[in-house]
């Protein structure tokens, strides 16, 4: 079941993506809990970005 978010802010994802970075496991840490952590967090940032650009797409094209 998919549901709506609210609108997502560009200077939020911006925030996050700078706070949050993509790292390489090099530099990210060695210890798994560490990368499985640094991972998780990303997932999130992902996730936000592509619904802000689903929400982006849709304004334009009309939809809901």
């Amino acid at each position: 079941m998919s549901q709506k978010l609210p609108y997502i802010p560009p200077e939020l994802l911006n925030a996050l993506n700078k706070r949050f970075p993509e790292q390489s496991a090099q530099s990210a840490g060695s210890s798994h809990e560490e990368l499985m952590w640094l991972g998780g967090q990303r997932s999130v940032i992902r996730f936000l970005n592509q619904a802000a650009e689903d929400q982006t797409r849709n304004s334009l094209i009309g939809d809901p």
